[in-house]
C-alpha cells in the first residue's frame, strides 16, 4: 500500500488528536479498517471511504485534495494490480436483470422488534408506496429533526411494504452528505449485477443504466438520510418502482411526492418504547420516574431508547436513579449515550453543515433558554441586518435545529429549540462565543424589546413619539408591526421578556434587567386596566 497516502493519513489523524478508534466511529468504518490502512495491509480503500475519512479529518482546501488524490491514485494502482483476476472480472458481461429464477435483492435493514407508534404514518406511506396502478414511479419522504426516528419509521414502512415489491427492495444510506450520488448508484447497480466493464464510471450513464435496469420491475428503493432534492435526482428509477426517502430537510420540491414530517412521540407512547427494552414490570412500578424521563428526552424515539438501553444495562437502577444522573443539563448529552447510540453526532453533523452565522445564531438563541421568540430575534442577537438575520433563520430551520410554530396571540410565526438541541446550542455558546460578544448580543435584544415595549405603549395611548425615538436608537431597528396590536403583543412575549430579564441579570447587565422587569410589570398592570 502506498507509503504516501498511509503517512497522510497518520499524520493528520494524529495532528487531530484522534485515536483509530475515534477517526473510525467519526467516518462511519470499522476500527479494524483504520488499523489495517495504516498498516498497509489489506486491499486498498474504496474512493468513498476515502472522501469519508477526509471528512472525518475535517480536511479542506488544498489538504484535501492532496489526501483524495493520494487515496485515488493508490486505489487504482491496487486495481491495476490484481493482474489476471481483475481481467476476468472485467469479461464478465452487463446483466440488464436478473436471470429468471434468480434471487430478487433484499437489503432492507432489520426492523426494530420493538418499533412503538407511528401508526398513522405506517398506513399513509403504506398506502402512498403500494399502489402501482399508473405505472409511475411513487415516492414518499419522512423528514424530520436528528433523533426523532426517521430511519426507523422508513424501515418499518418498508418491510410492511415488501410483499407488493416482488422484484426486490434495495437500500442506500446516503449519510447526510452532498456527496456525488455516482457512488451510490455503482453499489447500486453493483447489486444489480453490473460488474466490471458493464458498470459504467459517469454519472449521467450510471444514472441511465440504472432506470433502463428497473423498467418494468417492481422494486422498492429506500434511499436514507438525503441531503437534498439535487443528490436524489439521478436515483429516482423509472415506472413501475417506488422510492421511500428520509432527510432532515423536508422534500417537498420533487413532483407528486408524498411527505411525512416526525415530531417526537407522544409520553404514552415513549413510556412503552421503555417499557419493551427495559421490561415492562420495572418501569411500570415506577411510572411517574418513568414519565419525567421521557419528557426530559423530549419525546425523541433515540434519546428514550438510549435512556432504556442505560436502565437495561444497569438493574441495579432505579428509574428515579437515572433521572437524578441527567438532571445536570450540562452533562445530560453525555449521559444520553450508550455504546455507539449517541445524540450528539446528528447534531454535530447538522451544525457543522451551517454558515458561521447561522452557527453564531443557534448558539446565541439556545443559550437564551426563552419557551420561544419571534422571527426578528437573530437579528438582535447578532447584531446584524433583518435580511441577514432571516437568512440565519431559515438555515436553522432547513438543518432542523428549530422548530417552527404557529401564529402568536399578536399573529406573527414563532420559533423554537427542542430541548435536546437546546443543550447542544448551549455547549456550542461556551465553547465558541467568549462572554463579551454574549452580553453585547442581550444587550442588543433588551433594548429592542424596550423600544418594542414603548411603541406598543404610545400606540395604546394614540401616539407613537417616544416609542420612535427610543426604536431609532437601537440596532437594528426593531420592526414597528411587531407591537401593532399592543395587548396581544404583551401576551405573546410575556413569558419571554421574564426569560430575558433573568438572563440578563446572570450576565451583569444589571441596569437592563431592572428595566425589563419594570416594563413586565407595567404591561400586566395596563392589561389588567384594559380587561
Amino acid at each position: 500500500m502506498s507509503d504516501r497516502f498511509v503517512g497522510l493519513l497518520r499524520r493528520h489523524r494524529i495532528r487531530r488528536r484522534l485515536t483509530q478508534e475515534a477517526l473510525a466511529e467519526r467516518a462511519g468504518i470499522s476500527t479494524r479498517s483504520v488499523g489495517a490502512i495504516e498498516r498497509g495491509a489489506g486491499r486498498a480503500p474504496r474512493p468513498q471511504t476515502i472522501e469519508q475519512l477526509a471528512t472525518a479529518l475535517a480536511l479542506t482546501g488544498d489538504e484535501r485534495a492532496d489526501f483524495v488524490s493520494a487515496g485515488h491514485a493508490l486505489f487504482w494502482a491496487s486495481r491495476r494490480d490484481e493482474g489476471s483476476a481483475r481481467d476476468v472480472l472485467a469479461e464478465v458481461p452487463p446483466r440488464p436483470a436478473p436471470a429468471q429464477g434468480d434471487m430478487p435483492p433484499r437489503q432492507l435493514p432489520a426492523d426494530l422488534p420493538d418499533f412503538v407508534g407511528r401508526a398513522d404514518e405506517v398506513a399513509e406511506l403504506c398506502s402512498a408506496l403500494s399502489c402501482l396502478d399508473t405505472g409511475a414511479v411513487r415516492l414518499a419522504s419522512v423528514s424530520g429533526p436528528p433523533g426523532v426516528g426517521k430511519t426507523a419509521l422508513a424501515v418499518h414502512a418498508a418491510h410492511r411494504l415488501a410483499p407488493h415489491f416482488p422484484d426486490g427492495q434495495l437500500y442506500a444510506s446516503l449519510r447526510g452528505t452532498s456527496d456525488d450520488p455516482g457512488e451510490v448508484l455503482g453499489q447500486l447497480l453493483y447489486t444489480l449485477g453490473y460488474v466490471g466493464t458493464g458498470l459504467p464510471t459517469g454519472l449521467d450513464a450510471r444514472a441511465a443504466l440504472f432506470r433502463a435496469s428497473l423498467a418494468g420491475r417492481r422494486v422498492l428503493l429506500v434511499l436514507d438520510d438525503a441531503a437534498g432534492h439535487r443528490q436524489i435526482e439521478p436515483l429516482i428509477p423509472s415506472d413501475g418502482s417506488a422510492v421511500l426517502l428520509t432527510s432532515r430537510l423536508p422534500l417537498t420540491g420533487i413532483p407528486g411526492i408524498t411527505t411525512i414530517d416526525l415530531g417526537p412521540l407522544d409520553a404514552a407512547t415513549a413510556v412503552e418504547l421503555m417499557s419493551r427494552v427495559v421490561g415492562a414490570q420495572r418501569i411500570h412500578a415506577h411510572l411517574a420516574a418513568a414519565r419525567q424521563l421521557v419528557a426530559i428526552c423530549g419525546g425523541l424515539p433515540l434519546a428514550v431508547r438510549i435512556a432504556a438501553a442505560r436502565l437495561a444495562a444497569r438493574p441495579c437502577w432505579t428509574v428515579e436513579t437515572f433521572t437524578d444522573r441527567l438532571a445536570d443539563k450540562r452533562r445530560r448529552l453525555d449521559e444520553l449515550r450508550h455504546g455507539d447510540l449517541a445524540l450528539r453526532p446528528g447534531l454535530e453533523l447538522a451544525y457543522g453543515a451551517l454558515s458561521p452565522v447561522a452557527r453564531r445564531a443557534f448558539a446565541l438563541l439556545g443559550a437564551l433558554e426563552v419557551p420561544s421568540f419571534p422571527e426578528w430575534f437573530p437579528a438582535a442577537l447578532l447584531g446584524t441586518t433583518p435580511a441577514r438575520g432571516a437568512a440565519a433563520l431559515d438555515e436553522l430551520i432547513d438543518a432542523r435545529l428549530l422548530e417552527t410554530l404557529g401564529p402568536d396571540p399578536a399573529g406573527r410565526p414563532r420559533f423554537r429549540l427542542h430541548d435536546v438541541t437546546r443543550l447542544f446550542a448551549r455547549e456550542r455558546r461556551e465553547a465558541e462565543i467568549d462572554q463579551g460578544e454574549w452580553a453585547d448580543g442581550l444587550s442588543r435584544l433588551g433594548l429592542t424589546f424596550l423600544a418594542l415595549d414603548r411603541l406598543a405603549c404610545h400606540r395604546r395611548a394614540g401616539g407613537l413619539l417616544g416609542g420612535a425615538e427610543l426604536a431609532s436608537r437601537v440596532t437594528p431597528a426593531p420592526p414597528p408591526s411587531a407591537a401593532a396590536a399592543p395587548i396581544d403583543w404583551y401576551e405573546a412575549e410575556r413569558e419571554t421578556v421574564a426569560v430575558l430579564a433573568r438572563t440578563c441579570l446572570a450576565a451583569g447587565l444589571t441596569a437592563l434587567a431592572r428595566e425589563l422587569a419594570s416594563s413586565r410589570a407595567k404591561a400586566h398592570e395596563g392589561m389588567l386596566s384594559a380587561g
